[in-house]
Parts: structure tokens; sequence; C-alpha cells
């Protein structure tokens, strides 16, 4: 009765180690050229062509940043009530989000882009768009 009401438990710990591989593979082995359009939208305004290069190099920085996050961060998952802690090497994730790796990888996407200090005020920014993207454009 209500089975469909259940949800099926995640390996949270799997799920987390697949999507930290999957982000790591993106920014090392991934085609980053399609980026520049998705940071032109939420980064800069016009058509300069500076304002193009120097978008370039700021998907390089962002990407390793990125890849130097979720791996050297700690990620801790929780289920009620979020720690009260200000521990800046740890990623905390509520369990409830996490229902596959896809989600997962756009969480700590967002999460990390967050603590690199990018703004993640509406859909139109860079962490939920770069999150998105990420796990859209993965294969697992």
């Amino acid at each position: 009765m209500f089975k469909w009401f259940i949800k099926p438990k995640v390996d949270v710990v799997r799920t987390t180690e697949k999507a930290i591989s999957s982000i790591c593979n993106y920014v090392d082995n991934g085609e980053h050229t399609e980026l520049v359009s998705l940071f032109r939208r939420s980064v800069i305004d016009n058509e300069d062509q500076t304002q193009y290069l120097m978008t370039e190099i700021h998907i390089g920085s962002v990407l390793q940043k990125l890849h130097n996050t979720v791996t050297q961060s700690n990620i801790a998952i929780y289920t009620n009530k979020m720690p009260d802690s200000k521990c800046t090497e740890t990623i905390f994730v509520n369990e409830k989000y996490i229902t596959d790796t896809k989600t997962m990888i756009n969480i700590l996407v967002q999460m990390s882009l967050m603590k690199l200090g990018y703004a993640n005020d509406s859909d139109s920014h860079l962490p939920t768009m770069l999150g998105r993207f990420i796990s859209e454009s993965s294969k697992v």
C-alpha cells in the first residue's frame, strides 16, 4: 500500500563517490568550449572580444577550483538539521535531496561554487547553471 510514496533508498557513499568522479572526469577530460555561452549569460553582458577571452580564462580557473574543492573537501551528509559548523573544508548535503548521481553532481557543483564565493540567488547564476550543465552532460 502506497509504495509510490516510499522513496527508494540511495547508497549515499557510492552516489557521492560517483558524483565526485564524474565532476573530476568532466573537468579533466570534458570539452569546455560550450561553457563560454553559459558563462557569458551569467557573468558578462556585451560582445567585447577581450571579455570573451577573459571568460575562457575564467572558465579554466573556475573548473580547476571546482575540481580542487570537490576532491579536497569533506562531504558531510545530514538527515534532519544541518550541523552548526563554520568548517570551511566541509560541504554539507541534506540526504533528502540525494535521489541519484546526477542530482548529487548538481548539488556538489553548486555547493562548491558557493563555497568559492559565487552567489546562487536565482536559476541564472553560475552555480545553478554550471551544476545543471555538468550533471546533464555527465555519463552516469
